[in-house]
């Protein structure tokens, strides 16, 4: 008997163990995708910022 409340105790501290590895996994790998979205953003403003500077649209140049 108690061998097998070790076996479960064991289960569940492997169980927590390997939840605990894949919520960090999933962390780091939203952090990734984070930064790259925040990245590409910020190369978005600055080509946005460069194609402004060079050739400012403004109504009266559309009509």
């Amino acid at each position: 008997m108690p061998k097998r409340a070790a076996s479960t105790k064991s289960i569940i501290c492997r169980a927590i163990i390997y939840l605990t590895n894949k919520t960090e996994f999933i962390s780091e790998t939203l952090m990734t995708a984070n930064l790259q979205f925040v990245r590409q953003q910020n190369t978005s403003q600055m080509l946005m910022a460069a194609i402004t500077a060079h050739a400012p649209v403004t109504l009266d140049s559309i009509k």
